[in-house]
């Protein structure tokens, strides 16, 4: 059988994105929450037009679900309970224009400061400071359309000043990439890793003299066995909550963190050169740089959240399609840009050892 490949939708991705929750109570200030919510799903637009992934999942929480009023009247009913969702990478305080209620609220305070407290960057509107001011974990802006200012910011450090730039141009919004302020605590691009330039297709013939992994005469049953208990061993890893998760052994060498985003890359190509040998005749792969992808994708500020719910989509998506692969599809061919040869078999063999070969990279086996 030839399985049909997704189709991306719109704005939204199969494959979770960085989780930016805006947070909603009485009174607060409209523009505060609907400039950065613009922002985000703007980025979301352009990011899809170009090819990439939605960068976003944004959505609405309060206390309890509860509907709650802006100032003026206008009722805006959330999506999810702040109390029980705490699965954000960023959330957004807005501003109001009265503070003594929401300061007042002990249950509201801890909250934030709970959710911060877990990893969680918190970006704050309507507080006098410049246009934004980002120490890492907390970032802060100006009132009213200094949010849309600082969410700009937050899609550059998340993505890239590109996207960044076009979204403010999307928006007729004059936005001064140099505007803020960065300080020292705000994390910084690491440098790249060093480059393996080895060809790895050697795998497919003997047992790997690193990690021990032989995947050279499995079938499609031990396969998809040897994916589950890789996924499994991954999500372990990273659900032990170790603070050494984001550090680097060496410089040049990734954290457990930036290897599991890269996992999760593995997973995703896997399936789309799967899917092209299945749809195509001798299709050739495009190639992927790991470092370039790294860099595009800011693996150095995936949190364990954010890691945890790419592996497991790209991970669960994989393995569905390796359920329904036919014996006609292991034996299809694809061939890689260097003039590798693949069948879906050899590429399933392949594909599956770089995630295990990894567990051994982290120290996991």
């Amino acid at each position: 059988m030839h399985p049909s490949p997704s189709h991306e939708p719109t704005v939204a991705t199969s494959e979770v994105a960085t989780r930016v929750g805006l947070l909603l109570f009485d009174d607060f200030d409209l523009l505060d929450l609907g400039g950065p919510y613009e922002v985000f799903l703007t980025a979301n637009r352009l990011a899809v037009r170009a090819g990439r992934r939605a960068p976003f999942a944004v959505s609405t929480h309060s206390l309890d679900r509860q509907p709650r009023s802006a100032y003026g009247g206008l009722v805006v009913t959330p999506g999810a309970d702040v109390t029980t969702d705490h699965d954000l990478d960023v959330l957004v305080v807005p501003g109001a224009v009265d503070l003594t209620a929401p300061l007042g609220d002990r249950r509201l305070i801890d909250l934030i400061r709970q959710t911060g407290s877990n990893g969680c960057v918190v970006a704050s509107v309507c507080t006098p400071d410049a246009d934004w001011v980002d120490t890492g974990p907390v970032v802060t802006a100006g009132g009213l359309s200094k949010g849309l200012a600082m969410a700009l910011h937050l899609v550059e450090r998340w993505t890239d000043r590109d996207l960044a730039e076009r979204t403010a141009e999307q928006l007729a919004y004059p936005w001064d990439s140099n505007g803020g302020t960065v300080a020292a605590a705000a994390p910084t691009a690491p440098p790249e890793v060093q480059a393996d330039t080895k060809d790895w297709t050697w795998v497919l013939d003997r047992a790997c003299g690193e990690c021990g992994g032989d995947v050279s005469g499995l079938d499609l049953a031990e396969l998809s066995e040897l994916h589950r208990s890789t996924l499994a061993s991954w999500l372990g890893v990273l659900d032990a909550s170790s603070p050494d998760l984001a550090v680097r052994p060496a410089p040049d060498v990734w954290s457990t963190l930036e290897y599991s985003a890269h996992v999760s890359a593995v997973y995703r190509h896997a399936f789309e050169r799967l899917t092209l040998i299945c749809e195509l005749d001798e299709p050739v792969f495009a190639d992927v740089d790991p470092n370039v992808e790294a860099s595009a994708e800011r693996y150095d500020r995936w949190t364990p959240a954010l890691a945890t719910r790419e592996l497991s989509a790209a991970g669960a998506r994989l393995a569905e399609l390796l359920s329904v692969l036919g014996p006609a599809d292991l034996e299809r061919p694809g061939l890689r840009s260097n003039g590798s040869h693949f069948t879906g078999l050899t590429l399933i063999r392949y594909s599956l050892h770089d995630p295990f070969h990894h567990l051994w990279d982290v120290g996991a086996i």
